[in-house]
């Protein structure tokens, strides 16, 4: 699980929990990129990088730009003052907010979650 700024990713189900507590699944796409950038957090991630390793074979600048799209809805993150993803032009993307890796039990049961920032899974 991580904290990507007001939002928690949870790479073990494939979700984002918004602020609000309320869970949007992720497509198998935006579950693979958002894996993909959040291990790059200091740095721009490359059209071209982003293809090898999420895509895995060629496509179009604009399915990219899409799937980005898509992911930066999950967050309700505006390209115009991004405070999720950033998009440098002719540069790539990279993921502005504050990652942590956090533990997060969920009970089931009753739907909430509990965050403990103190300890990290790394």
């Amino acid at each position: 699980m991580y904290q990507i700024g007001d939002y928690y990713f949870d790479d073990g189900l494939a979700h984002i929990i918004s602020p609000d507590n309320t869970i949007e699944e992720l497509s198998p796409l935006s579950f693979k990129l958002l894996s993909y950038l959040i291990q790059q957090p200091t740095r721009l991630v490359s059209k071209r990088e982003l293809i090898t390793n999420v895509w895995q074979h060629e496509i179009s600048d604009s399915s990219i730009k899409k799937a980005i799209s898509i992911l930066r809805a999950h967050f309700c993150d505006d390209i115009q003052h991004p405070q999720y993803i950033v998009t440098r032009r002719r540069l790539g993307y990279r993921i502005v907010a504050m990652i942590q890796r956090v533990r997060c039990d969920i009970d089931n049961d009753f739907h909430q979650k509990s965050i403990s920032q103190s300890t990290y899974c790394l």
